[in-house]
Formats: structure tokens, C-alpha cells, sequence
């Protein structure tokens, strides 16, 4: 017999007065029929042992739990102890010792008991002692229920926290977990090292020990909106520390408990500090580019006064000689920069490159690199460098197509017949005119609709044409601007709604024969009467107020296609149906 079960058996110290022996009376019938039902309903394993006898009584139930039958396992006390886990057993018998010394009211244990086929069970067993009078125990017994699911459970939830915890450890986002109450339950490695604290410090601590009162405030309204509304938001954050002011980008959702109630915030908050930076000097960069271009643009907008001047008056070499000069002194610095910008997005290639081939063939940098790729969020700057050159190409871009614009207009390089593309002079005039067609105050935007043909290239004089287009696209955009003005007062004081079609210019092309092509520039303005129609071309003649027109542009346009070109100009329109001009010309002219 073992030390214990001597112990056990001859256990006689008492506490307090000692009373006087009494007969142990028996269970009732009752109660023991009572007793039996409730253990089989259960399917706990009851065990029973007499410490006078030393007798040991293991149920059915119980030895069917290791998968034993009724007599394949002894009852007796050592089978017992040599069924338990080597690493429970000394525990097992402290805790046991325990309720025998009277330290705990009664005996409760967890631990492993062998099973059958060699492995072992989980079991809680619990039990009580019976003592005499005297307070000499008799007897112990209990119940053993069987928990190896509940425990393979919990071990495989300690595995999945554990885990849980890697990942957001290795995560460069500061990761983090708050109850209802904004006490922080969870939070990863980069928290610990922002905040210079540790996961047991946190406990029970809030946002308002960690920053400012103002930040704190601010963090947890949005704590709160998130547990109320009880939906995902996402906010940017602003933290002071040593370094500065830093800013996140927080994104935090509720989580739920398996009965639907949101018992904590789960926060994802990454510093977007530097990506603020780049994009305020992105966005200065751009503004700077816009403004040039507005510049340009503005340029571009009195030359197109000045070039009306000049059409009326017969100067246009004087305009050619200044959108060239022009067009020129933009054009190298331009040039300049859209070539560098070439020379500067394959360098930054090279470097990104270079970079994935040090990350490929070094994937785990020494700490001083790691914790500089982190500060500078290299990966949002390897993905931002080619799209903020990508922009700037695109303001370069935009500044060239001016600049070939104006040359494609002025054509001063082109004073002889050239081969040329006629829709290139018609898209360089209506990009000189889109100032005229934008949305402006009681006035619509002018929609242009064209509508090109397979055209071949035209032998012709490329900058007379362009003035010929100007001429009419310019009288076109009056006509239409003349019809809404008309319209609305119509409206106003008749008390209806216009219900006309927008303002519109179209601009067809088409191959005739093999020898000879057509544009055709129509308007849905005002159009005009047979006695206004037959006296068009005619130099000097003019409907429009004086000081507005001088009445040269039609009748210069005209000498341009008939006498210039060996083409034809042509006028169709009726009262309230609008105007289109029918332009002919050759495709090889013999002038």
C-alpha cells in the first residue's frame, strides 16, 4: 500500500471541539434509487473508496470511459494511480492530500487518465470525503466526466490565439482590440513598439493614457459610432509624438459574440505620414504645372484675339510670326522637360528594380533596413514614384499638344503647298476655339460633333485652310450663341420652357470622287434669309453690330478655296433651321 493510501487510512487530526461518535446511518431506498438514476442519466463514471477496508469500487460507466469492460480493470487504488499521466500524477495526489488536510472543502481535478489502446482521456473528477462524528474520514467518492473534447478544443483555441497573434505581430499596421468601454484587450508588436509598452501593461488602460486629451477624444467618438452603428468605417487619425505629428489612416469594425452583440473594437491603423507628404508635394508640383498651363492657355486666348484682328486687316503672316515665336519658346523648355522625364522614369524603373532584385535575393534584411523600409513605406513609394512621373508626363503631354496646336494653325514652316492631314487643322482650330465652346454664364456649352471620313492626305495650303475653318467655326459659335439668347427671351416672356436642341456644330468629311474632297461645317443657330445668304462673300458685308465685325472673313475665306485652291465654297440655310458650308476642294491642287 502506498504512502498516501497509509495517510489516507490513518488520517485522525481534528479541528476545533471533538464530537462524539454516531452511528452512520444508511442511504434510503428512496435516495439511493434517487442517486443511481441521476448518475446513469449523466453518463459520468462514479468511484467509491472505503478507507476503512481499502476497498475501491469503479462503475461500469467509468471504466467504459478508457474503454475498458466491467472485469478488465481492477478496483483497486494502484491500477488507479498507474493509469495517470506520468506528468499529472504527483498534482493528482497533492490535490487529493489537499482535501484530505481539510485546506479544500473538497477534491476537484483535472488530468489524464490511460486509456485502452494506450492513449489517455481527459477527465474532471470530483469527489467528497464522508466523516465520522470524530471527523475521522471513511470514505471518498465522486464522479469522473470525461472533457478530452473540451480540452482538445481549448488547446486548439490557445493554437488559433497564438497564431492570431504571429500575424499581427509581423504586420506593419498597428493592429489593435478595444471593449465597450475603450479599454485595450489586443494589441500587436508595432503598438507595443509606437507606444513603448508592452501587451500586460495595456491592460485596462485606455486612449486617453497613451495621447492627448483632444486625439483621445477624437478616437473614441469613432469607437463609438462604430460599436452604434454597428458597421465597418474608415477615418483618418491624427497622433502626436516625439517626431511629429502623424496621421493614419484607421479602419475599425465591430466584433460580435456568437449571440450577435458587439462586445469590442477591432482596429487597423496604418501611418500614411510620408504618402500625405509626397501627395502635398505631388499636388504643389501639379498646381505649379497648372498653372503654367493656365498661362498658356490664357496666351492662346488673347492670341486667338489678336488673330482676329488680323484676319480682318490682312495680317495673318504677323500672327503666324508670333504663335511660332511662341509655340517656339515653349516648345525647348517643353521639350526639355518631357525628355528628362523619359531619362528620370527609367532611372526610377532602374532603382525599383533594383530594389525587387535586393528583396528577391535578400528577403531578410539586417533590422536597420527593415525598420527604414517601415519608416519610409518603401511599398507605397515603389507603387507611388511611377504614377507621380505618370502625372507630370501627362502635364508635359498636355503642354506639347498646345504648342503643336499653335504650329499646326500658324503653319509659317508650311508657306508653300504641302501635303498635310485637313483633320489636323480642324482639330488645332477647335482647340484654339474651345475657350468660345465651354460653358459659360447664360450661355450652354457648344457641343461639337464630328464626324470624319477616310480622307487622304490634302495637297493645299495647310495655313490658309486653317483660317478658312477659323472663319466659319468662329461664325457658327455666334450663330448658335445668338439662337439661345434668342430662345430664352422668347421663353421669359411667353413663360414656357425651351425645349430646342442643345447648341451644336457638326463637322462632316467625306471623299466625293478620287480627286476631290469636302467639309462640311453645319450649326443649328438662327439661319438666315435668301437676301443675307446671297450676299455672304460679298467684302464688307456684315449682320452683326457695329464694332463686332468688319465683314472681311467670309470674303477672304472665299478667295482662299476659289482662287487659292480651285475649290468650291458654298452656303445653305433657311429662317429658324440653321446654317452649313459646304468647303471643296481638290485633293491635288493645280494652282
Amino acid at each position: 500500500m502506498t504512502n498516501l493510501t497509509n495517510e489516507l487510512l490513518h488520517h485522525k487530526k481534528l479541528e476545533g471541539e471533538i464530537i462524539a461518535p454516531k452511528e452512520r446511518e444508511p442511504l434510503s431506498p428512496e435516495d439511493k434509487e434517487r442517486l443511481e438514476l441521476a448518475v446513469l442519466g449523466s453518463n459520468d463514471g462514479v468511484w467509491d473508496w472505503n478507507l476503512e477496508t481499502n476497498q475501491v469500487f469503479f462503475s461500469d460507466s467509468w471504466k467504459s470511459m478508457l474503454g475498458f469492460l466491467e472485469h478488465e480493470f481492477p478496483n483497486n487504488f494502484d491500477e488507479w494511480k498507474k493509469s495517470l499521466h506520468p506528468d499529472d500524477c504527483e498534482r493528482v495526489l497533492a490535490t487529493l492530500q489537499a482535501h484530505f488536510d481539510g485546506i479544500n472543502p473538497y477534491y476537484e481535478s483535472e488530468h489524464r487518465l490511460r486509456h485502452k489502446d494506450g492513449s489517455y482521456r481527459w477527465v474532471i473528477s470530483r469527489g467528497s470525503l464522508f466523516r465520522d462524528a470524530l471527523g475521522k474520514p471513511y470514505r471518498i467518492a465522486g464522479l469522473n466526466t470525461e472533457i478530452t473534447s473540451r480540452k482538445h478544443s481549448e488547446q486548439a483555441l490557445r493554437e488559433s490565439q497564438k497564431q492570431l497573434q504571429d500575424i499581427i505581430d509581423n504586420s506593419t499596421a498597428v493592429i489593435y482590440v478595444k471593449d465597450t468601454e475603450g479599454k485595450y484587450t489586443l494589441i500587436n508588436r508595432r503598438f507595443e513598439t509606437l507606444f513603448n509598452i508592452t501587451k500586460e501593461e495595456i491592460k485596462g488602460k485606455t486612449d486617453y493614457n497613451l495621447i492627448d486629451k483632444e486625439a483621445a477624444d477624437i478616437v473614441t467618438a469613432n469607437d463609438q459610432q462604430v460599436l452604434k452603428a454597428g458597421v465597418e468605417i474608415s477615418r483618418e487619425e491624427n497622433v502626436l509624438y516625439e517626431d511629429g505629428l502623424h496621421t493614419y489612416v484607421s479602419l475599425k469594425f465591430p466584433l460580435y459574440d456568437c449571440v450577435g452583440f458587439a462586445y469590442a473594437v477591432c482596429g487597423i491603423s496604418t501611418d500614411i505620414t510620408e504618402r500625405k507628404l509626397a501627395e502635398e508635394a505631388v499636388q504643389k508640383s501639379e498646381n505649379q504645372l497648372r498653372e503654367k498651363t493656365n498661362q498658356l492657355e490664357q496666351t492662346l486666348q488673347k492670341l486667338q484675339h489678336t488673330q482676329g484682328q488680323l484676319i480682318q486687316t490682312e495680317k495673318m503672316s504677323s500672327l503666324g510670326q508670333l504663335v511660332a515665336g511662341v509655340a517656339h519658346e515653349v516648345n525647348n523648355p517643353v521639350n526639355f522637360i518631357y525628355g528628362n522625364l523619359v531619362h528620370a522614369n527609367q532611372y526610377a524603373q532602374d532603382l525599383l528594380n533594383l530594389l525587387q532584385l535586393y528583396a528577391k535575393h535578400y528577403p531578410h534584411p539586417v533590422p536597420e533596413i527593415q525598420d527604414e523600409i517601415e519608416i519610409i513605406d518603401l511599398e507605397f513609394l515603389m507603387e507611388d514614384l511611377p504614377k507621380m512621373l505618370s502625372s507630370m508626363k501627362m502635364g508635359a503631354d498636355r503642354i506639347r499638344q498646345i504648342v503643336l496646336s499653335l504650329r499646326n494653325f500658324s503653319r509659317l514652316d508650311e508657306a508653300e503647298m504641302k501635303i498635310v492631314d485637313i483633320h489636323e487643322g480642324l482639330d488645332s482650330t477647335l482647340l484654339i476655339l474651345q475657350n468660345r465652346l465651354k460653358e459659360k454664364a447664360g450661355h450652354p456649352a457648344i457641343q461639337v460633333i464630328k464626324e470624319y471620313g477616310n480622307l487622304p492626305s490634302i495637297d493645299c495650303y495647310a495655313g490658309q485652310m486653317n483660317q478658312v475653318f477659323m472663319n466659319i467655326l468662329n461664325n457658327a459659335i455666334d450663330a448658335v450663341e445668338a439662337s439661345v439668347v434668342c430662345c430664352q427671351s422668347s421663353s421669359k416672356e411667353l413663360r414656357t420652357t425651351d425645349n430646342r436642341q442643345p447648341p451644336t456644330i457638326w463637322i462632316q468629311t467625306e471623299v466625293l470622287n478620287a480627286e476631290r474632297v469636302v467639309i462640311k461645317i453645319k450649326d443649328n443657330g438662327l439661319g438666315m434669309t435668301e437676301d443675307v445668304k446671297n450676299r455672304l462673300f460679298d467684302p464688307f458685308f456684315t449682320t452683326k453690330p457695329v464694332g463686332q465685325g468688319t465683314g472681311l472673313g467670309l470674303s477672304i475665306s472665299y478667295q482662299i478655296v476659289i482662287e487659292k485652291h480651285g475649290g468650291v465654297l458654298k452656303c445653305f440655310s433657311e429662317p429658324e433651321q440653321g446654317t452649313e458650308f459646304w468647303i471643296e476642294i481638290p485633293v491635288r491642287c493645280s494652282h
